[in-house]
């Protein structure tokens, strides 16, 4: 009480300084220290940012492929029902049509009209899943024609 009273006006910070003199020195090693670990939680602050905006693009990547999977997969599911119904119209039609190389099927040149008809899908895919698609659009046309020509030709 002695002490603070001998203080008399002087603010709380010169009656602590005049109390430790060492702490000016100490002060100083103390915010260095807290400076250069600040320094070095704002670097790990910036790496975790760039590293958390990477798994985000990775993430929107994934989304976009699986999306694309799903739509690919519905396409490829609607071109099988195509395929199917293709097929059993041409039994039921018999060798009318098919015969002169007319029927419903068509043939490469009628199913590549109606593959390059269709719509193009709605978000952006990768260049190598669209010519992978192309691909598989064009071995199924040519599957088309080569059942269309077993049709054709006559059992025996």
């Amino acid at each position: 009480g002695a002490y603070f009273a001998a203080a008399g006006a002087h603010s709380v910070e010169n009656v602590f300084a005049a109390a430790t003199p060492l702490s000016a020195k100490k002060h100083a090693v103390v915010v260095d220290k807290l400076s250069s670990e600040i320094d070095l939680l704002k670097s790990q602050c910036s790496q975790l940012q760039e590293e958390n905006a990477m798994l985000k693009q990775r993430l929107e990547a994934s989304e976009e492929n699986m999306d694309a999977v799903a739509k690919l997969t519905a396409e490829n599911l609607t071109l099988r029902k195509k395929v199917a119904a293709l097929g059993s119209k041409g039994k039921s039609k018999g060798k009318g049509k098919e015969a002169s190389g007319e029927g419903e099927g068509g043939g490469k040149k009628n199913v590549a009209k109606k593959i390059s008809s269709q719509e193009p899908l709605a978000s952006p895919v990768k260049t190598d899943m669209i010519a992978e698609l192309i691909t598989t659009k064009m071995k199924l046309a040519e599957a088309q024609s080569t059942l269309d020509e077993l049709k054709k030709t006559p059992s025996g």
